[in-house]
């Protein structure tokens, strides 16, 4: 996942950083989807974080999400294999 594919399906996402950065403002993380460095400040300045520890944070988040929606997609395209064989 990439700071691109944060705004794409939204909702989704928000869930999951709320339930990774509890106290972020959901709000403001919204308004600032579009902009990483702003989402950053966001972040900093709600867990009291350095900008670039914040970066750091959201980056690893992605990192896991990426991850686990690659793994959600070879476990589906295992199971259409083996259905069809």
């Amino acid at each position: 996942m990439t700071w691109n594919d944060l705004p794409s399906n939204w909702n989704a996402h928000m869930r999951a950083l709320i339930q990774r950065f509890p106290d972020a403002d959901a709000d403001a993380m919204t308004m600032a989807k579009h902009e990483p460095v702003e989402m950053t400040r966001v972040l900093a300045r709600s867990h009291d974080l350095t900008e670039r520890e914040a970066r750091e944070e959201i980056e690893d988040w992605m990192h896991v999400q990426g991850l686990a929606r690659d793994t959600a997609d070879l476990r589906a395209h295992d199971a259409a294999f083996l259905a069809a064989g």
